[in-house]
């Protein structure tokens, strides 16, 4: 079942991923969502696993130990019982430290992927800035940052587990001191043993609340990733083999981030078979009106017009198999070369 789980949300948040439009690609670093699509998935059905198993094991043992102890004398199962609400209170103070422990974690832990695939593929530049010692700096402050709040997240763990000692070790002590004269020896033998083994269960229920605190921290990652806005594709049209007219008219657009236009008023008028070259200075546009041809952004004024029909009309799959495109970055799949 924890493997069908990691296949199902791994595929999902894949397809997901596909869907998203190249603006959540400009906020985000590869690396950070390969972190979310890796290890965040990896970290939420391992926990989901053991929660689920401890949850049903420690759960049946728990009740079953209760009901033979009211059985035995149900006024002192019921003084045991007292200290519940008292171990809710705890964990209701400790679970938002352990979430944000655990959003600390998730987020540092893709920022050791992100440093790492940088430094590794742009080892050209490493080498010829000598940046090697700059790198090997980052990269062992985010580890330093993992080793700490996961060193964090054990010791509330451990807090937790010595509080429910404690909250135990009193209960057993004034049982046992209530329970001198009233019992037979075999009785006091009997409940206390039933108080002795209930404590390995509460023990691990208790745990079950780290785990789920840094699930829910796991689960936001992945699940918040998985509510991202797909790429909008509300054209209706599809055609066959362009000629190839393009008509650009009225155009202006600017990034979300940016304050200024990237393009204004931009009127172009392209014919079939014509070779265009666009000339300018770098962060002049050239590449942003390239990529609004295919509608890698959406246009807010003006319009595209591709055969003298509107490229908002058109069905994005359409649309985008009528181009061919030579990137200004090399791209390589780890493919066959008839793939790439």
């Amino acid at each position: 079942i924890s493997l069908k789980v990691v296949e199902s949300l791994r595929s999902d948040l894949f397809k997901k991923i596909m869907l998203l439009p190249m603006s959540f690609f400009d906020r985000n670093s590869s690396s950070h969502i390969v972190s979310k699509l890796n290890s965040d998935v990896q970290q939420l059905s391992n926990i989901i696993t053991d929660i689920g198993f401890n949850f049903i094991k420690d759960g049946i043992s728990f009740f079953g130990i209760i009901f033979y102890m009211i059985y035995l004398d149900w006024k002192l199962t019921l003084v045991f019982l007292f200290l519940a609400p008292i171990l809710a209170y705890y964990l209701k103070i400790m679970s938002p430290r352990l979430r944000a422990a655990g959003t600390i974690s998730q987020n540092a832990n893709g920022e050791l992927i992100m440093a790492s695939d940088e430094a590794i593929a742009a080892q050209r530049i490493v080498k010829i800035f000598g940046t090697a010692k700059y790198e090997v700096s980052r990269f062992n402050k985010i580890s330093e940052k993992i080793r700490k709040i996961q060193a964090r997240l054990v010791r509330i763990g451990a807090l937790n587990s010595f509080t429910v000692e404690i909250l135990a070790g009193l209960a057993l002590s004034g049982i046992a001191y209530y329970s001198f004269g009233k019992f037979s020896a075999g009785e006091f033998a009997a409940f206390f043993g039933a108080l002795l083994m209930i404590i390995a269960p509460i023990k691990s229920l208790t745990s079950i609340n780290d785990k789920i605190q840094i699930a829910i921290a796991a689960a936001k990652s992945v699940f918040g990733l998985m509510d991202e806005s797909p790429e909008p594709d509300n054209g209706s049209k599809s055609i066959k083999r362009v000629k190839g007219y393009i008509r650009i008219s009225g155009l202006t657009f600017k990034y979300h981030n940016s304050k200024h236009n990237i393009l204004e008023e931009i009127n172009l008028n392209i014919k079939p078979g014509e070779k265009i070259a666009l000339v300018g200075k770098s962060g002049g546009g050239k590449t942003t009106l390239m990529n609004l041809l295919p509608r890698f952004y959406e246009i807010e004024q003006g319009q595209i017009l591709l055969d003298d029909i509107n490229i908002q009309d058109l069905k994005l799959r359409n649309l985008r198999s009528q181009y061919s495109l030579v990137s200004q970055d090399t791209i390589l799949f780890n493919d066959t070369i008839f793939n790439n």
